[in-house]
């Protein structure tokens, strides 16, 4: 997986190939790796960053290649519905194009969307 990782963000390999602009990702490179470790090792990864560097490609893509190889499945949480969308409707989409690989993605909303059993067992 991280031979593929480092595939993906070196420079004018498969994101720069698809993406406007001359992005330098050796920063995402790392965290993607980072990322890609703690999938390995079975720990939390927390990884901070700027606003608008990439950071949704560089968690997506570990996160698909491990369930990808794994044929397992993994989480991606997020606090806004606006960046639940983003990842849905752009963001995964684009990454299974440039990976090519076929891969289900869901969105599952907040706990606030869903029954709670207690509470409507107590309507009863």
């Amino acid at each position: 997986m991280h031979k593929d990782l480092e595939e993906i963000f070196s420079e004018g390999e498969l994101l720069s190939q698809h993406l406007d602009g001359d992005e330098q990702w050796q920063e995402q490179q790392s965290m993607a790796l980072q990322i890609a470790q703690a999938y390995v090792q079975d720990q939390i990864a927390l990884v901070e960053a700027g606003t608008g560097i990439g950071k949704s490609l560089t968690y997506l893509a570990p996160a698909i290649l491990w369930a990808v190889h794994k044929k397992e499945r993994t989480v991606i949480s997020t606090h806004t519905i606006a960046l639940q969308e983003q990842l849905i409707e752009k963001e995964i989409p684009f990454l299974l194009k440039v990976l090519g690989v076929d891969l289900k993605a869901t969105l599952v909303k907040g706990m606030g969307n869903y029954l709670c059993l207690k509470k409507y067992s107590e309507l009863e």
